[in-house]
Parts: structure tokens; C-alpha cells; sequence
């Protein structure tokens, strides 16, 4: 989805997942889920969240 090759995805979802608590995980998954399914109102929703 964000254009790197699998082996470095796969890595670095790894480290994501030993490092980060189950709540931040759960909500990148949460975006990511809504990215996938509306990637410009998705865009759109969140900008409005950054100061």
C-alpha cells in the first residue's frame, strides 16, 4: 500500500508491533482500514485533526 518491498514491510511491521501500545496499533489499523476503503474523505477527516 505504501510502496516498499515485503520483506522490508514485514520487518518493519514487526518492530511497530514489539513497540507500540495495543491502543496506537488498534487506531493505525483503524486508518489504515479506512484508507483502503475511502482514501480522499479518509485524507480529508483526518487533516482536520492536525493543529
Amino acid at each position: 500500500m505504501i510502496g516498499v518491498d515485503n520483506e522490508i514491510g514485514n520487518n518493519g511491521a514487526e518492530g511497530i508491533e514489539d513497540n507500540l501500545h495495543y491502543e496506537t496499533l488498534k487506531k493505525l489499523e483503524e486508518f489504515m482500514n479506512a484508507m483502503k476503503e475511502n482514501w480522499a474523505q479518509t485524507i480529508i477527516g483526518y487533516s482536520t485533526l492536525i493543529p
